[in-house]
């Protein structure tokens, strides 16, 4: 399965959410929405509240709440 192949690159995939292109960001947030399909809700959860408590921290909130609705959507729109 997909899902699971990018399991093991969730800290990568974070980290390409702060690129400067916005093709790379949207496409890093569907492939991580895509990931969390495979992993426990528990810990979707967990990384959804890490990603939104990033928000607080950036100046820039609208690409970072279109990237949390991709990973919640589990980058249906991929």
């Amino acid at each position: 399965m997909i899902a699971s192949h990018y399991v093991p690159r969730i800290s990568w995939l974070k980290q390409l959410l702060s690129h400067v292109d916005l093709d790379t960001r949207e496409s890093a947030a569907r492939l991580l929405g895509i990931a969390c399909s495979a992993i426990p809700p528990a810990t979707s959860s967990d990384l959804i509240s890490e990603l939104l408590s990033a928000i607080s921290k950036t100046s820039n909130l609208r690409f970072v709440v279109h990237q949390i609705e991709l990973l919640v959507s589990g980058g249906d729109n991929f």
